[in-house]
Protein backbone atom coordinates (compact mmCIF):
# COMPACT_ATOMS: atom_id res chain seq x y z
CA UNK A 1 0.00 0.00 0.00
CA UNK A 2 3.07 2.49 0.94
CA UNK A 3 4.70 1.96 -2.50
CA UNK A 4 1.39 2.41 -4.87
CA UNK A 5 0.49 5.77 -2.54
CA UNK A 6 4.38 6.51 -2.82
CA UNK A 7 4.38 6.26 -6.51
CA UNK A 8 3.33 9.25 -7.89
CA UNK A 9 5.83 11.32 -5.83
CA UNK A 10 8.60 8.59 -6.92
CA UNK A 11 7.77 9.27 -10.32
CA UNK A 12 7.76 12.74 -10.07
CA UNK A 13 10.97 13.70 -8.12
CA UNK A 14 13.08 10.67 -10.30
CA UNK A 15 11.91 11.25 -13.55
CA UNK A 16 8.98 13.77 -14.19
CA UNK A 17 10.92 16.87 -12.96
CA UNK A 18 14.60 15.98 -15.02
CA UNK A 19 12.26 14.88 -18.03
CA UNK A 20 10.44 18.37 -17.84
CA UNK A 21 13.40 19.89 -19.80
CA UNK A 22 13.56 17.89 -22.55
CA UNK A 23 9.60 18.35 -23.38
CA UNK A 24 9.84 22.10 -22.76
CA UNK A 25 12.60 22.13 -25.77
CA UNK A 26 10.97 19.73 -27.85
CA UNK A 27 7.09 20.63 -27.73
CA UNK A 28 7.26 24.22 -25.93
CA UNK A 29 5.80 24.72 -22.65
CA UNK A 30 2.24 25.05 -24.12
CA UNK A 31 2.89 21.63 -25.84
CA UNK A 32 4.14 20.22 -22.53
CA UNK A 33 1.50 20.95 -20.65
CA UNK A 34 -0.93 19.81 -23.18
CA UNK A 35 1.02 16.76 -23.15
CA UNK A 36 0.81 16.38 -19.38
CA UNK A 37 -2.81 16.98 -18.92
CA UNK A 38 -3.59 14.53 -21.21
CA UNK A 39 -1.30 12.19 -18.78
CA UNK A 40 -2.70 13.92 -15.90
CA UNK A 41 -6.16 12.65 -17.32
CA UNK A 42 -5.66 9.26 -18.35
CA UNK A 43 -4.25 7.74 -15.95
CA UNK A 44 -6.25 8.03 -12.92
CA UNK A 45 -8.89 6.34 -15.24
CA UNK A 46 -6.70 3.74 -16.48
CA UNK A 47 -5.84 2.67 -12.43
CA UNK A 48 -9.36 1.96 -12.62
CA UNK A 49 -8.68 -0.82 -14.86
CA UNK A 50 -5.99 -2.56 -13.62
CA UNK A 51 -6.09 -5.38 -12.46
CA UNK A 52 -2.84 -5.97 -9.56
CA UNK A 53 -1.19 -4.23 -7.21
CA UNK A 54 1.83 -4.03 -10.08
CA UNK A 55 -0.18 -2.49 -12.68
CA UNK A 56 -1.77 -0.17 -10.43
CA UNK A 57 1.75 1.39 -9.13
CA UNK A 58 3.07 1.34 -12.88
CA UNK A 59 0.34 3.73 -13.77
CA UNK A 60 0.50 5.89 -10.40
CA UNK A 61 4.54 5.96 -11.37
CA UNK A 62 3.11 7.31 -14.81
CA UNK A 63 0.79 9.89 -13.32
CA UNK A 64 3.95 10.94 -11.10
CA UNK A 65 5.68 11.69 -14.14
CA UNK A 66 2.95 13.92 -15.58
CA UNK A 67 2.93 15.33 -12.09
CA UNK A 68 6.60 16.52 -12.18
CA UNK A 69 6.78 17.44 -15.47
CA UNK A 70 3.89 19.73 -15.12
CA UNK A 71 4.32 21.09 -11.70
CA UNK A 72 7.99 22.31 -12.91
CA UNK A 73 6.56 23.68 -16.31
CA UNK A 74 3.49 26.07 -15.35
CA UNK A 75 5.16 28.49 -12.55
CA UNK A 76 7.63 28.82 -15.00
CA UNK A 77 5.04 29.18 -17.52
CA UNK A 78 3.02 31.67 -15.60
CA UNK A 79 6.04 33.64 -14.50
CA UNK A 80 6.85 34.35 -18.13
CA UNK A 81 3.97 35.64 -19.03
CA UNK A 82 2.74 37.67 -16.58
CA UNK A 83 2.98 41.53 -15.44
CA UNK A 84 5.66 42.32 -12.75
CA UNK A 85 3.50 43.63 -10.42
CA UNK A 86 1.39 40.68 -10.19
CA UNK A 87 3.52 38.01 -11.13
CA UNK A 88 4.18 36.26 -7.23
CA UNK A 89 0.48 36.43 -6.88
CA UNK A 90 -0.20 34.74 -10.86
CA UNK A 91 2.64 32.53 -9.85
CA UNK A 92 1.12 31.18 -6.90
CA UNK A 93 -2.64 30.85 -8.39
CA UNK A 94 -0.76 27.60 -9.69
CA UNK A 95 -1.18 26.10 -6.29
CA UNK A 96 -3.96 27.31 -5.28
CA UNK A 97 -5.33 25.88 -8.31
CA UNK A 98 -3.67 22.19 -7.68
CA UNK A 99 -5.07 22.26 -4.09
CA UNK A 100 -8.69 23.00 -5.34
CA UNK A 101 -8.17 19.78 -7.33
CA UNK A 102 -6.99 18.06 -4.59
CA UNK A 103 -10.21 19.38 -3.04
CA UNK A 104 -12.61 18.43 -5.73
CA UNK A 105 -10.89 14.43 -6.11
CA UNK A 106 -11.36 14.06 -2.10
CA UNK A 107 -14.88 15.41 -2.50
CA UNK A 108 -15.41 12.27 -5.50
CA UNK A 109 -13.69 10.11 -2.86
CA UNK A 110 -16.18 11.37 0.18
CA UNK A 111 -19.28 10.48 -2.73
CA UNK A 112 -17.86 7.03 -3.55
CA UNK A 113 -16.90 6.08 0.16
CA UNK A 114 -19.93 3.78 0.91
CA UNK A 115 -19.79 1.60 -2.57
CA UNK A 116 -20.65 -1.50 -1.48
CA UNK A 117 -19.14 -3.66 -4.33
CA UNK A 118 -15.46 -5.11 -4.18
CA UNK A 119 -14.09 -3.11 -6.42
CA UNK A 120 -14.58 -0.16 -4.02
CA UNK A 121 -10.37 1.03 -4.88
CA UNK A 122 -11.67 1.58 -8.51
CA UNK A 123 -14.12 3.96 -7.63
CA UNK A 124 -11.81 5.80 -5.20
CA UNK A 125 -9.06 6.22 -7.74
CA UNK A 126 -10.86 7.06 -10.98
CA UNK A 127 -12.58 10.45 -10.09
CA UNK A 128 -8.58 11.69 -9.31
CA UNK A 129 -8.84 12.65 -12.95
CA UNK A 130 -10.78 15.49 -12.20
CA UNK A 131 -7.53 17.24 -9.83
CA UNK A 132 -6.33 18.28 -13.45
CA UNK A 133 -9.31 19.93 -14.67
CA UNK A 134 -8.77 22.01 -11.17
CA UNK A 135 -5.30 22.53 -11.50
CA UNK A 136 -5.15 23.01 -15.21
CA UNK A 137 -6.99 22.28 -18.30
CA UNK A 138 -6.45 21.12 -21.98
CA UNK A 139 -6.21 24.81 -23.24
CA UNK A 140 -2.56 25.66 -23.06
CA UNK A 141 -2.75 25.98 -26.68
CA UNK A 142 -4.68 28.49 -27.02
CA UNK A 143 -2.58 30.74 -24.76
CA UNK A 144 0.32 32.95 -26.23
CA UNK A 145 3.69 31.17 -26.35
CA UNK A 146 6.34 31.48 -24.45
CA UNK A 147 9.01 34.57 -24.93
CA UNK A 148 11.54 31.90 -23.96
CA UNK A 149 10.06 30.06 -26.88
CA UNK A 150 9.83 33.24 -29.35
CA UNK A 151 13.39 34.14 -28.01
CA UNK A 152 14.79 31.15 -29.19
CA UNK A 153 12.92 31.09 -32.50
CA UNK A 154 14.64 34.33 -32.66
CA UNK A 155 18.31 33.34 -31.98
CA UNK A 156 17.95 30.37 -35.09
CA UNK A 157 16.85 32.42 -37.32
CA UNK A 158 19.15 35.09 -39.37
CA UNK A 159 18.14 38.64 -39.11
CA UNK A 160 18.91 39.91 -42.75
CA UNK A 161 16.36 37.59 -44.11
CA UNK A 162 18.75 34.67 -45.78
Amino acid sequence: MGAINGAPYIGAALIGCWLSDPLNHWFGRRGEIFITSIILILTPIGSGFSQNWYQLFAIRLVLGIGMGAKAATVPMYAAELSPAVVRGALVMGWQLWTAFGIFIGTCANAVVKDVSPPPKSRFALTPRSQESHGDSSLDPLSSPPSPSLLVSTFAQSPLDGT
